[in-house]
């Protein structure tokens, strides 16, 4: 016979889960009772639950409701060692994760954890006289010799490897020597929303490259629209320039007399015929022309059409390049603040 308490425990967990938007499974193994309320505490001030219970009555719950949530079932699959129930109605499953890895603290190891990273003990002096400790320290494999009245370490040494267990003897040595290996808090099993059920690989994203990712894409998206006259409310303005440009330029080579252009079909002119007053004898010139060319040796200005009207338009190329870059990355960073925050 199921005790009464059960039924009961299994409905409020179900209220738990309905009752919010985002659900996790975190782990707690070996953590002090004392540093669990405190991030208890800690998560309720920001809008995040955290419900205690029996994996099998959790498990219970998640089978009741997966009607109502599909894919929450796939949570069971998650549950080791001592785990609890995370919910969030202000969080997506991305700022639900890094929240709580933002939350952990640096702690002393104290013997039988998984080390989170490489555990390396650095080159250097230590704090320590020459006595009984450097055998400890030479017995856990640290490279130490005495110089100068004081143990030192003679190289960088890792002592425990990546996802390996840190002895008690090594956990410490490394508190002696105020290294903290361990991140104590929470760690993410999993995490549930709309259906999809995250691994904790799947949300540790690297934010700074996937801003950039989406910042090139933007980049090229805008720019091919440009390419082909896309228009839309981000491209009209300038499509709107540059085909106002590339009319200009057909217009001037043309000589098509506007009042807008009638200055620059001059300009042209002048160049034009500067580059042939350059290369006639200077008894066939006016007073005019000698001087117009004298002011162009001095500045030396080539008279040519063509290199000046190149440049030109490198230069308007460059700084609609330079605005379209700008246009993208903005639009880009803000989509990506509504993401992570």
């Amino acid at each position: 016979m199921v005790a009464p308490w059960k039924y009961e425990e299994v409905k409020r967990i179900k209220e738990f889960i309905l009752s919010h938007k985002v659900i996790g499974i975190i782990g707690f193994h070996k953590m002090p009772a004392n540093f669990f309320q405190q991030l208890r505490k800690l998560y309720r001030e920001h809008g995040v639950n955290i419900r205690v219970s029996r994996k099998r009555l959790i498990i219970k719950a998640l089978e009741q409701i997966q009607g109502e949530k599909p894919g929450i079932l796939d949570l069971r699959n998650f549950m080791k060692d001592e785990i609890a129930l995370v919910g969030s109605n202000n969080m997506n499953a991305f700022k639900l994760f890094k929240f709580i890895e933002s939350s952990k603290t640096p702690a002393y190891a104290r013997g039988g954890e998984i080390a989170p990273e490489d555990i390396i003990v650095p080159a250097g002096d230590t704090p320590f006289r020459p006595g009984p400790i450097l055998s400890e320290l030479q017995r856990v494999g640290l490279p130490v010799a005495v110089e100068r009245g004081k143990i030192v370490v003679k190289k960088d040494t890792t002592l425990v490897r990546k996802g390996e267990v840190i002895h008690k003897e090594v956990a410490e040595v490394l508190t002696k020597l105020d290294i903290k290996p361990i991140r104590l808090g929470f760690d993410v099993k999993a995490i549930y929303e709309d259906g999809i059920v995250f691994s904790p690989d799947q949300l540790r994203v690297d934010e700074e490259q996937i801003k950039n990712d989406v910042i090139a894409l933007a980049r090229n998206a805008f720019a091919l629209a440009l390419s082909i006259a896309w228009p839309t409310p981000e491209t009209i303005v300038p499509l709107i320039q540059k085909a106002h440009k590339e009319a200009l330029a057909i217009a001037v080579e043309a000589a098509y007399p506007e009042p807008d252009i009638m200055d620059l079909i001059l300009q042209r002119a002048i160049r034009a015929a500067l580059s042939i007053a350059v290369q006639l004898p200077e008894d066939a010139l006016d007073e005019r022309t000698k001087e117009m060319l004298s002011s162009m040796r001095s500045q030396q200005v080539t008279p040519t059409v063509t290199p000046s009207e190149e440049k030109k338009e490198e230069e308007e190329k460059k700084e609609e390049k330079e605005e379209e870059e700008e246009a993208g990355e903005e639009e880009a960073a803000a989509g990506l603040a509504a993401l992570f925050g």
